[in-house]
């Protein structure tokens, strides 16, 4: 495990509180480290192993992720919704600038923060980064199947995922999630206990 001093605590936003992580002393440079879609901040704890101790490192939880509270029930996020979290955090940490550690959907809320608000981010490194929905329609060139595809379904169905959303009870024992996830991702135990990107390690040389 690391060695660095960990610190967790949550932030408030105007729907729930944010977990919040750090990682070193706060005096040093900032790297804010983003996880995927289907992660958490603990994705990167294996990785803070490796790394330098001369920045300071910060993670957190997007709403319905690790401990952060789940936004209330309503149309789906959106990008822009994860882009206003990470305005809100960095605001709070009070930095004029940083650099932005992301890994896989973490890459185009990235993206799209910088182009908000260009020069905060003074360096970006994207660990196995993924493309933006929008990126459907630049492939396929058709209007009508992207709409389709990212939203009339999830609408038609509105009403159906809701009241299963209602009844639903855990469907997973903890061993039993631990399985699926060592089976989907090619995991040891010890691995699937902390998760971490498939390609860390070779961007390490990037902030040392």
């Amino acid at each position: 495990m690391t060695n660095k001093v960990s610190k967790e605590w949550f932030m408030q936003m105007p729907w729930g509180k944010v977990a919040m992580i750090s990682w070193g002393e706060s005096s040093k440079p900032p790297i804010l480290m983003v996880h995927g879609y289907m992660d958490t901040a603990a994705t990167f704890t294996r990785l803070l192993e490796h790394m330098p101790d001369t920045y300071y490192y910060v993670s957190f939880d997007f709403p319905g992720h690790g401990k952060s509270e789940y936004l209330p029930v309503a149309p789906p996020s959106t990008q822009t919704l994860l882009v206003e979290v990470v305005r809100r955090i960095v605001d709070h940490m009070g930095w004029e600038s940083f650099i932005f550690l992301a890994h896989s959907m973490a890459f185009v809320i990235g993206l799209c923060y910088n182009n908000a608000f260009p020069g905060r981010i003074e360096r970006m490194i994207a660990i196995d980064p993924t493309i933006p929905l929008s990126a459907h329609y630049n492939v396929s060139h058709n209007f009508q199947w992207w709409f389709k595809f990212n939203y009339q379904y999830y609408y038609d169905s509105y009403h159906k995922n809701y009241k299963n959303m209602k009844n639903a009870s855990k469907l997973y024992t903890y061993e039993q999630a631990v399985a699926a996830m060592m089976k989907a991702r090619s995991l040891t135990r010890e691995q699937d206990d902390i998760p971490i990107g498939h390609y860390a390690y070779d961007l390490l040389h990037l902030v040392t």
